[in-house]
């Protein structure tokens, strides 16, 4: 197995993955005129971001490399998606004024 290729294209991918995402809900969430509610179907679609970035480093995993293909593109795509979610919830641990979404509430929210 090609571990180096496996290891940077998710690396690479997951980080390019969630910066991406992070861009799409500042700049298109974010900004609203309206406010963003917890069941807001536009903050569900920005999910597809990292399954792209997943998708693209499968596939790029898969063209380069000669041997266990499918194996190899199968662990690209779930340690993209792993360092995508580790990587958001890092930084939501570590700046979370920056990475939240600001949510308007009926009633008292908790």
């Amino acid at each position: 197995m090609r571990w180096r290729l496996v290891a940077i294209a998710s690396f690479v991918s997951g980080l390019f993955g969630f910066i991406l995402w992070e861009i799409v809900i500042a700049v298109w969430i974010a900004r609203m005129s309206r406010p963003v509610v917890t069941g807001n179907s536009l903050l569900l679609l920005t999910g597809f971001v990292p399954l792209l970035a997943a998708a693209i480093a499968g596939f790029f995993v898969y063209r380069h490399t000669s041997r266990r293909r499918k194996l190899q593109a199968l662990l690209s795509i779930v340690m993209t998606l792993v360092i995508t979610a580790g990587s958001y919830l890092l930084g939501s641990r570590l700046l979370p004024h920056q990475l939240s979404v600001v949510r308007e509430c009926k009633a008292p929210c908790v």
